[in-house]
């Protein structure tokens, strides 16, 4: 194996492992480079399920995004044979008459013609009897939605990239990179290896391998529990589509039941904040657990409060939640995809396919230039490019 390719990615997860298929399927010669296995539980594209919706209440410019990505999903689909996407729908339940939820859903449906239902309290009990929904609640339905089978959309496109000639290494840490006007080279702990171009697309660790660029990135450890039912029956999807709710004034959310550890619930809020990657604890409290598993209850009453397993999900936020995906200051030959906020996994293969275009110099399927890198993510704009030492 040659030391030297076209396109050096480094991690290899939602993101890392779309640029790796996509780079690939595009003729060049990619090197994927992951400190952990491939679909490791460690980072942020783990934990069985994340959802997938058109109707974007954070902003109305994700909406092509989400449209070219269910598209690109079901190609990955169709190339694999793979089942990776269920379009099970989300059912959104909010108690408050006003919100920014509401406003962005409806903003976001209204401007691109995207199908929702609004359902009063009676009809949506007739629907889903499992649900419980809170006086006063505001119901919509989004039936073009639905939930993505995460650990295996990571292994399907690693697998895809690997097909058109990739070489992916697993437990492979970066312990340096550096660029200069024609070239980039990577640095493990046994070798060093060249490219054209560098993408990092290091999840949580991006906060060291772009140090130099002062991000304001921060990364927190959320919990995501499996919560099973009082009694012994599964609620898959005839008794539930995804769902998301507030709850004193936090958003919630699960997914139907798909195997019998239980329905799958999470807060949507970055919980403890990590200063130190090597001090993450992937623990939580008991007390958190139940906390979670009485505000799921309360919306859900026929789930057990006490969870069958829980796991630790890396959020890595910026300021103003949106990604940043750009090239690096000053340099064509390195490119990086960072902060996507606990909200960003549903894009990995448009992110795959639009980094694929930067390096390539081809045309954009879709608008991603609202992502580019923005003074409001920026802590203060390095004059020159200080090499990170990444503890990866």
């Amino acid at each position: 194996m040659s030391n030297v390719y076209d396109v050096i990615v480094i991690g290899i997860g939602g993101m890392g492992s779309a640029v790796c298929q996509y780079a690939s399927q595009a003729g060049l010669r990619v090197l994927g480079l992951e400190q952990f296995k491939i679909g490791h539980p460690y980072g942020s594209s783990h934990g069985q399920t994340r959802a997938i919706r058109k109707a974007y209440f954070e902003k109305p410019d994700y909406v092509p995004l989400c449209n070219r990505a269910i598209e690109l999903w079901q190609n990955i689909e169709a190339q694999s044979q793979k089942q990776l996407l269920n379009l099970c729908g989300v059912a959104m339940y909010l108690p408050h008459a006003e919100g920014k939820i509401k406003d962005g859903l409806l903003q976001s449906a209204s401007q691109y013609n995207i199908p929702i239902e609004s359902l009063t309290i009676q009809e949506a009990s007739k629907r889903w009897p499992l649900f419980h929904a809170e006086d006063n609640s505001e119901i919509f339905h989004e039936p073009e939605a639905g939930y993505l089978h995460v650990e295996s959309c990571v292994r399907t496109m690693s697998k895809l990239a690997k097909s058109k000639g990739a070489h992916l290494l697993e437990n492979t840490a970066v312990t340096d990179w550096q660029s200069n006007n024609n070239s980039v080279f990577v640095k493990t702990k046994l070798n060093t290896y060249t490219a054209k171009y560098l993408v990092i697309t290091g999840g949580a660790w991006n906060t060291e391998l772009l140090k130099s660029l002062n991000l304001r990135l921060s990364v927190h450890e959320v919990l995501t529990g499996w919560y099973p039912p009082q009694k012994h029956i599964m609620l898959g999807h005839d008794a539930a589509p995804v769902w998301l709710t507030e709850l004193d004034n936090e958003i919630y959310y699960g997914f139907p039941m798909l195997d019998p550890r239980g329905m799958k619930i999470a807060k949507h809020t970055p919980g403890k904040r990590i200063s130190n990657l090597s001090h993450i604890t992937r623990t939580h409290s008991e007390s958190e657990e139940i906390e979670l598993g009485r505000h799921a209850s309360r919306f859900i009453p026929t789930l057990s409060y006490i969870p069958t397993e829980t796991q630790t999900c890396l959020y890595t936020m910026t300021p103003d939640e949106d990604f940043i995906v750009d090239r690096f200051p000053n340099t064509e030959h390195v490119i990086f995809a960072a902060g996507f906020s606990g909200h960003g996994f549903k894009f990995a293969p448009v992110m795959g396919e639009h980094i694929t275009a930067l390096i390539t110099q081809s045309a954009q399927q879709v608008d991603c230039s609202f992502l580019k890198l923005r003074k409001s993510v920026v802590r203060e704009q390095s004059k020159t490019h200080v090499l990170p030492s990444p503890s990866v």
